[in-house]
């Protein structure tokens, strides 16, 4: 094990860092998240398929690419909160959003700048996007294990009901595409599982406020001006 990680919770138990010292991903591909040797164990079944994916990607990808692989991974743990927001307010758009693995992916767009200093600070919002799921596993193909992806969401489904019982409501899907310039880069696809109450706070804080406020509201917590709307895109 090794990487302390900066925010999140254990992936099995749920401890967050503010219960333990430290919390830790697994040494191989720097993700998902544990507390313990126990718990990394305990998940291993699950985290086997996505493990081997991460390492076919790092495997046959140019150093250049691998580098913002690595990069991303760390962005995408410490936005862990922010972005799984993001997506259950996108996921209320679609009609099927009270189903356990909703069609609807957000998709987060990230520009990248290799020569900054912190490695989290290398990403910069350029704007977000909403898709069918079978869209986006259908261009992301090269990057992504299928299998593993559907096998990781059903996990996390079944530690989702019994750690929330009938309070749990699904699985969100969140695909980031990051690069330098606006094409091309590397893709990372993370699942994130949400509850009623997750519902009931994203609700609340759009009431009064246009249909996009989510995508505003992702863009100031992720360090874009305030006075700068986020472009949405249907894709």
């Amino acid at each position: 094990m090794s990487s302390v990680v900066p925010t999140r919770s254990c992936d099995v138990c749920f401890a967050t860092k503010e219960m333990l010292r430290k919390l830790y991903t697994c040494k191989a591909c720097e993700e998902p998240c544990y507390c313990s040797r126990e718990c990394q164990r305990i998940d291993w079944p699950n985290h086997r398929l996505i493990c081997e994916n991460n390492a076919r990607i790092l495997r046959n990808t140019a150093p250049r690419c691998v580098a913002i692989w690595k990069d991303l991974t760390l962005w995408s743990q410490k936005y862990k909160d922010i972005t799984a927001s993001a997506s259950i307010a996108a996921t209320l758009k679609n009609p099927d959003w009270d189903e356990k693995f909703p069609d609807t992916v957000l998709v987060i767009r990230l520009g990248y700048s290799p020569h900054v200093a912190r490695r989290v600070d290398r990403f910069t919002l350029l704007w977000v996007g909403i898709q069918r799921l079978e869209g986006s596993l259908r261009r992301l193909r090269d990057q992504t294990d299928v299998e593993a992806f559907h096998a990781r969401r059903e996990h996390m489904a079944r530690v989702g009901e019994e750690a929330y019982g009938d309070g749990f409501v699904g699985v969100s899907t969140i695909c980031i595409v990051a690069g330098e310039g606006r094409s091309g880069g590397m893709t990372k696809v993370c699942s994130s599982s949400y509850t009623k109450e997750d519902i009931q706070k994203v609700k609340e804080s759009a009431q009064g406020r246009h249909s996009e406020s989510w995508a505003d509201d992702l863009g100031v917590a992720l360090g874009r001006s305030s006075g700068s709307p986020v472009p949405v895109m249907l894709l």
